[in-house]
């Protein structure tokens, strides 16, 4: 039996590996776990590449205060074959 790998959202614990892979502009994803940026360097570590959490699209939105548009996801492979980055660019391919 083959297992998934489980990233689980920072906040809800669902597994985001299933729907929830994507990747934001860095501006935003750094608004949205600030609070875990300064934990960390007040730990005295350096954050490396800003994934220091995992957050599912419902989280992330409550974290920036509205709903995600499709200009908030660069064009990168993840979000190209993402269903829900996909509809928000209109595509239903």
């Amino acid at each position: 039996m083959r297992h998934l790998p489980y990233f689980p959202c920072f906040d809800c614990r669902r597994n985001t590996v299933l729907n929830d892979y994507y990747m934001v502009d860095d501006s935003l994803w750094i608004f949205a776990i600030r609070a875990e940026l300064r934990e960390i360097e007040n730990l005295g570590f350096v954050p490396i590449r800003l994934c220091v959490v995992f957050l599912c699209f419902h989280c992330l939105e409550r974290r920036i205060g509205r709903k995600l548009v499709s200009s908030d996801f660069p064009p990168f492979i993840c979000n190209e074959e993402n269903a829900f980055v996909r509809r928000l660019r209109g595509s239903t391919e």
